[in-house]
C-alpha cells in the first residue's frame, strides 16, 4: 500500500487584483504507511479542484506521472483557479490528488481487502491512496492576505451507503497517519460485516460472535487517527453501546477532528453514548473509569513495533482484563522485525491465549507482497 502526501500544506500563488491568475501549488510524495520508502514504480496521478464539501468542480484535472523508476522523491504539483470556480465554490476549494486509474484507487473498504484476496496469487496491484487537502480560502479582489498554514489533510473511505472521513496529518511524521495495519484491520471488518458477502475471508469465529452481540464496550490503545475505531462504531452501530479510543496527548487534536464528525453523522437514538477518547499512558495506572469498566474488546492496530513499550502495553491489557474473564484483545499487526515477537511471550505470561488468527495479503505496486496478521485472544 502507497499513500499520497502533502509534504506541506498547498499554497496560494497570485492574485486577483491585477488580474494576476490564481494558482494552487503543492508539493507531494507517494510512499509506505511509515515513509520509510518511496513509490518505486511509475504510477499516473491527477490533481482536481473541489468545493469544501470535497465535490469536484472542474471536469477534467491536471495529470502528472509519478516516475518512481527515475528515483521520485517528491513532485511538485499546481491547478489554475479559474475565477468563476473560485466563486462558484464559495471563496473555499480544496485539492485532491489521487491515481488516475481505478484499479489503483483505495476509496472503497471492502474493495481494498477484495482486491488483496483476488489478486493474492500474482501479488495484487497494489493500492495508492489518494489525499484532500484542507480548505484554502480563496482572496478577494481587493487581494487581501492568503493563509494556509493548517497541517491536515483527509482520507475518504466508502461503505455501502456510508462515508468514513479520516483526517491525519501533513509532513512526514508518521504518529498520526492511517498506518497498513489499521487500514487492513478496517477493511476486514467492513468486509465480513455483511452476511452474504462472497469475499474468500478468513473466518475469525469468537470477534464474529463478540461482534453480533449487543451493547458492547469496545476500547482501542493507540488508537491515531481512529480509523480501526470508528470503523467500529460506524459498521456495528447498533450493537456498540460504548468505544473508547485511547492515545497519548499528542493524538488528541487529530482524534478530536476525526470524533466530531463521526459523532456529527450519527443518529443519537441509535447510540446515545456515543464514540469518544480519552489519554492513555500505558506506563501510567489505568485512569479510574477506565478501569471500572467492563470491557467486551480491546483493539490494538500496529503497537507492536517498539519492544520498548510492549511491555506497558501487556500490562494495560492485564489491568482491562481484569474487570471481564471474557474480553477479546483484538491485534492487527506488520510484523517489521523480529524483536516485535516479545509482545507474544508476554502476553503468554500474562494468561493470555491466542484464539484464532489469519494472515491478509497486502499487495505493493512495484515491490514485494506484504501482509498483515490479526490475532484474537482470550483472558486465560
Amino acid at each position: 500500500m502507497h499513500y499520497i502526501r502533502f509534504l506541506k500544506p498547498p499554497r496560494l500563488v497570485g492574485s486577483r487584483r491585477g488580474n494576476t491568475p490564481l494558482v494552487v501549488k503543492a508539493k507531494i510524495t507517494v510512499t509506505t504507511d511509515l515513509g520509510e520508502s518511496f513509490l518505486w514504480a511509475d504510477v499516473d496521478l491527477v490533481v482536481e479542484l473541489t468545493d469544501g464539501s470535497g465535490n469536484r468542480l472542474l471536469e477534467r484535472g491536471k495529470g502528472y506521472t509519478w516516475k518512481g523508476s527515475e528515483g521520485m522523491r517528491s513532485l511538485e504539483v499546481e491547478l489554475l483557479i479559474p475565477e468563476s470556480r473560485g466563486k462558484e465554490a464559495g471563496g473555499v476549494l480544496r485539492l485532491l490528488v489521487r491515481p488516475k486509474e481505478d484499479f489503483h484507487a483505495v476509496e472503497d473498504l471492502e474493495r481494498i481487502f477484495g482486491d488483496s484476496i483476488e489478486h493474492e496469487d500474482t501479488g495484487g496491484t497494489g493500492g495508492v491512496m489518494a489525499v484532500r487537502s484542507m480548505a484554502i480560502d480563496i482572496p478577494s479582489n481587493q487581494g487581501l492576505p492568503i493563509s494556509t498554514s493548517t497541517s491536515m489533510a483527509e482520507r475518504t473511505f466508502r461503505f455501502r451507503n456510508s462515508e468514513l472521513h479520516i483526517w491525519e496529518e501533513t509532513g512526514e511524521s508518521i504518529a498520526r497517519h492511517i498506518w497498513d495495519a489499521g487500514l487492513l484491520l478496517s477493511a476486514y471488518l467492513a468486509s465480513t460485516s455483511i452476511p452474504s458477502s462472497k469475499k474468500s475471508l478468513p473466518p475469525l469465529p469468537s470477534l464474529h460472535k463478540t461482534l453480533s452481540q449487543k451493547d458492547l464496550a469496545i476500547i482501542e490503545l493507540g488508537a491515531g487517527c481512529g480509523i480501526v475505531g470508528i470503523t467500529l462504531s460506524t459498521l456495528f452501530r447498533k450493537q456498540i453501546s460504548q468505544i473508547l479510543l485511547t492515545d497519548l496527548p499528542e493524538a488528541s487534536e487529530i482524534l478530536t477532528q476525526n470524533l466530531y464528525l463521526e459523532n456529527s453523522n450519527s443518529n443519537p437514538n441509535n447510540n446515545p453514548r456515543r464514540i469518544s477518547h480519552q489519554v492513555l499512558d500505558w506506563s501510567s495506572p489505568l485512569p479510574q473509569g477506565v478501569r471500572a469498566t467492563k470491557w467486551d474488546m480491546a483493539v490494538v492496530a500496529d503497537c507492536t513495533y517498539n519492544p520498548d513499550v510492549v511491555p506497558d502495553l501487556v500490562q494495560t491489557l492485564k489491568g482491562l482484563g481484569e474487570t471481564s474473564s471474557e474480553m477479546l484483545v483484538l491485534l492487527a499487526m506488520k510484523v517489521r522485525h523480529d524483536s516485535e515477537m516479545v509482545f507474544f511471550d508476554l502476553m503468554a505470561e500474562g494468561a493470555f491465549v491466542v484464539l484464532e488468527k489469519c494472515k491478509l495479503p497486502l499487495p505493493v505496486l512495484g515491490g514485494e507482497g506484504e501482509e498483515i496478521e490479526v490475532f484474537v485472544f482470550g483472558v486465560g
